[in-house]
């Protein structure tokens, strides 16, 4: 996909987002669309402590902070990738698992 079209589309996500309108035009309405996305942009980031995935998952989390993302960056000790999943045989799993049911009320704000 094009450049522009990257553009156009950030910039009628934004508008159903409530942001007010840009010029497409402008290198401006480029550089507004990222800084308002990435601003309003929330990154759920929870990883099990014996996890393969779990220095990329919490690096990515970093990133997207850096960029200027909300971002919610955990580890659980003591749990494996997939533990969302554990719940039913693991009072730990479940305890872990519901802490990150924050998703939710972190990407609806």
């Amino acid at each position: 996909m094009p450049v522009d079209q990257h553009i156009s589309a950030m910039l009628a996500m934004l508008g159903e987002m409530g942001a007010p309108p840009m010029h497409e035009g402008t290198p401006e309405a480029g550089r507004a669309a990222y800084l308002q996305l990435t601003q309003s942009v929330r990154a759920p980031e929870h990883t099990a402590e014996f996890d393969p995935l779990r220095d990329e998952g919490e690096a990515y989390g970093k990133a997207m902070e850096a960029a200027g993302a909300r971002a919610d960056v955990a580890r659980h000790a003591g749990m494996i990738h997939g533990f969302f999943d554990l719940g039913a045989v693991s009072p730990a799993a479940l305890a872990a698992g519901e802490s990150c049911a924050r998703f939710g009320d972190l990407i609806r704000g």
